[in-house]
């Protein structure tokens, strides 16, 4: 259990707040476009307090205290997605569209070579606790980068309200699109491998 606040906390609850940043829009757009009903409860898990982490902290238990804010947005994303679209599955178009936009929003236009565009998207997408080591990289080159994902970290929260995960990995390649979007790279995703390449 961490007894003082470091960069990879900092680093971690950085991912946190991107992931709650996308909650936040999904609710606001399907505010906009008429598709919440009485049905969907908003505050089901929470939600994230303001301020400064070390301000917000549980400073007796760091660890904890963000691995609880990680199922927090994990499952606020898991089911907003799902109730949005148990009627409407074609929803999803929009829903992929509002996510490529927020990645293009937080976009780089130029990376030195692969690993730092790598680096970068791994600095804002949520992946569990950092000892989970979700990803692998398997090969590098300036302008390639290969991983694979050890495990699916993410599925849990989806079959907590009976939804389906695939939904989450459409979102998230949107969203790595859009981040990579005025970069002069590519993200590839085939079978359970992933490429971002020029």
């Amino acid at each position: 259990m961490s007894a003082f606040l470091g960069p990879i906390h900092t680093w971690l609850y950085s991912k946190i707040l991107f992931q709650n940043e996308l909650v936040e829009k999904i609710i606001s757009f399907a505010n906009e476009n008429n598709w919440m009903n009485d049905s969907i409860r908003l505050n089901r898990y929470g939600n994230l307090e303001e301020g400064a982490l070390e301000d917000i902290v549980d400073p007796n238990n760091i660890h904890g205290w963000l691995q609880e804010r990680v199922s927090l947005v994990e499952n606020k994303l898991a089911y907003i997605v799902t109730a949005l679209l148990e009627d409407h599955p074609k929803r999803l178009d929009e829903l992929k569209t509002l996510s490529y936009n927020l990645g293009a929003s937080h976009g780089m236009t130029e990376f030195s070579n692969a690993e730092d565009a790598y680096e970068y998207i791994d600095s804002l997408l949520l992946n569990g606790m950092p000892c989970d080591r979700v990803n692998r990289v398997i090969d590098i080159t300036n302008d390639s980068l290969k991983w694979e994902q050890t495990q699916d970290i993410h599925g849990k929260y989806w079959e907590m309200v009976h939804g389906d995960v695939k939904n989450f990995y459409e979102i998230r390649k949107s969203i790595i699109s859009g981040i990579l979007s005025k970069s002069g790279f590519d993200f590839v995703e085939k079978d359970g491998f992933y490429e971002i390449k020029r």
